[in-house]
């Protein structure tokens, strides 16, 4: 079906377009029968990663949400719902949904997997907040779960991926990036509360996403005469790919580079342990996006988000 069909509100027209643009081209690439498609239910991370282990590892920048996603139910113990689509023996597609309350998150994949996902989800009678992955497949399953569970799918949110293909120079800025430890635990619950609140995101579990990230040494700030301005999240590494997010820096020490200088820096130390660096910006961020591109960051694909009611 045409991504047209499903109801849209007037101010997300820019998410409307983005979605169109990205769906049309894949409905015909896409050579996949219906017919060849079957969909496995699982909720064991450690299956799922098996199984689909050759379709994620195949693009590890693209899929690496999902594989993190994935690594960290395995090392948490976290309940998920994850369903693999297989042409054949053959993994096209992967949905994640953990914690079980949150939007699914796709891999990309063809309008045909979406649509044998759609169908295995909806019979098992499981209800989704929403979906979140890159524009075009996002996009096909909004249109499929609209029409099949008679919901309205409202986008809300782009994103841009972006990869550190070359570390530009940067104007230095004073300070030093250091590791957070046991010390900085209340500032980092205080700066993620803030963070999540600017980004509409639940705040329910803050403090054990805190205590998890800086037990696993994920959590990276900007120190400058003594003070701590920035902050930066650096998730597992997984196929050689890590992910920075939670960048935050509070309102009153903005526009001093400090948040540039910090994801300058984890760069730099990550990239010199071998690692390639992505991370998510918010397309109605300009000011972010134009850091992080002045800091080496190229865009190689854009995400929307779909809220289900």
């Amino acid at each position: 079906m045409a991504p047209a069909t499903f109801r849209l509100v007037r101010d997300c027209s820019q998410f409307a377009r983005l979605a169109v643009e990205a769906f049309v081209p894949m409905l015909r690439s896409d050579k996949i029968s219906c017919m060849e498609l079957r969909v496995l239910f699982s909720e064991d991370p450690t299956f799922v990663i098996g199984r689909a282990d050759k379709f994620l590892s195949s693009e590890p920048v693209l899929h690496n949400l999902i594989l993190s996603i994935l690594h960290s139910r395995v090392t948490q113990g976290d309940p998920g719902r994850y369903w693999i689509a297989l042409h054949g023996e053959k993994s096209v597609g992967v949905v994640v949904q953990s914690p079980l309350e949150y939007p699914a998150t796709l891999t990309p994949m063809g309008p045909r997997a979406v649509l044998a996902l759609v169908d295995a989800i909806a019979e098992a009678g499981v209800t989704l907040a929403g979906v979140n992955g890159d524009a075009a497949t996002a996009a096909s399953f909004a249109g499929q779960w609209s029409e099949r569970c008679q919901s309205a799918a409202t986008p809300f949110q782009g994103t841009r991926l972006y990869e550190l293909l070359e570390l530009a120079e940067i104007p230095p800025t004073e300070g030093h990036l250091r590791q957070a430890g046991p010390r900085d635990r209340s500032l980092m619950i205080l700066w993620t509360r803030a963070f999540q609140d600017e980004i509409g995101e639940s705040a329910n579990d803050t403090e054990l996403r805190v205590d998890r990230a800086l037990a696993a040494g994920q959590v990276w700030l900007w120190d400058q005469k003594g003070e701590t301005t920035s902050m930066t999240v650096s998730r597992e590494p997984a196929q050689g790919v890590v992910r920075l997010s939670g960048v935050y820096t509070p309102p009153e020490k903005r526009k001093h580079g400090y948040a540039a200088a910090c994801v300058y820096a984890l760069s730099t130390h990550l990239r010199g342990r071998g690692f390639r660096c992505i991370l998510y910006t918010d397309l109605g961020n300009p000011t972010s996006n134009s850091i992080y591109r002045r800091i080496g960051y190229k865009a190689v694909a854009e995400a929307l988000r779909y809220r289900f009611d």
